[in-house]
């Protein structure tokens, strides 16, 4: 696979690494991404990745006024965030999805989380850029199931060190499902702990299907790649 890298900001003055990349896969996104760029950048000295997987429209010129770096791939979520990994210098990595903000002093939770004995990684709470009933339940089984069952998604910003990143391979270059493979293969490492605080992400897609669509369209995937992986083995 060929990944062609764009660095937009000039790293070259920097008198140390970045405490923190931010990985932020982008695929006509210009409309939030300005906002989930602007949330990153509350903590100092990080680095932020575009990962654009062949955006149309002005995605690429909102992370070139924010000084982030792009980084070109095929489109896919997994394909491009793993193309954005390659290009991060930290020590420690946050996946950002590019319509999710992090909260306000976001930073002082990653490090004192991956400082925890047998945690291998974690994320932050999920919460709704909307005030209705139903999101606000979703919002509520999705953080107990990070909880009881280690088990938090993509769109809660799930952040690791490069060395855990490296140790299990990485995330998958696939277009589906990346999150919750990546997830899986974190969990037989040890401990995926949530932080205090949650991520405000766009509800659109629980909106465009249908909120109780879209959970139960996302139990069927589930359920598909869990059957797919059950025949591998055999």
């Amino acid at each position: 696979m060929r990944i062609k890298a764009q660095t937009i900001r000039d790293d070259s003055q920097s008198t140390s690494p970045p405490l923190l990349s931010i990985i932020i896969p982008a695929l006509n996104e210009a409309n939030p991404l300005s906002k989930a760029i602007r949330s990153a950048q509350q903590c100092p000295n990080v680095q932020i990745i575009v990962a654009d997987g062949g955006c149309t429209d002005n995605t690429l010129e909102i992370a070139q006024a924010h000084d982030a770096q792009v980084v070109h791939s095929p489109p896919g979520r997994g394909i491009q965030q793993r193309a954005g990994a390659e290009l991060a210098k930290a020590d420690v990595l946050l996946f950002l999805h590019a319509d999710t903000c992090l909260p306000l002093d976001y930073d002082k939770h990653i490090h004192p989380i991956l400082e925890m004995p047998q945690t291998v990684a974690g994320a932050f709470r999920l919460a709704f850029d909307h005030a209705s009933f139903s999101l606000r339940l979703i919002a509520w089984g999705a953080n107990m199931r990070s909880r009881l069952r280690n088990l938090p998604y993509g769109d809660q910003a799930i952040f690791l060190t490069r060395k855990t990143y490296d140790h299990i391979g990485g995330i998958k270059p696939i277009a589906i499902m990346e999150d919750y493979d990546f997830i899986q293969r974190l969990r037989l490492q040890g401990r995926i702990r949530i932080a205090s605080k949650a991520v405000i992400t766009s509800p659109r897609k629980y909106i465009n299907q249908g909120h109780w669509q879209t959970v139960l369209k996302h139990q069927q995937m589930i359920h598909a790649w869990q059957a797919s992986d059950s025949n591998n083995a055999i």
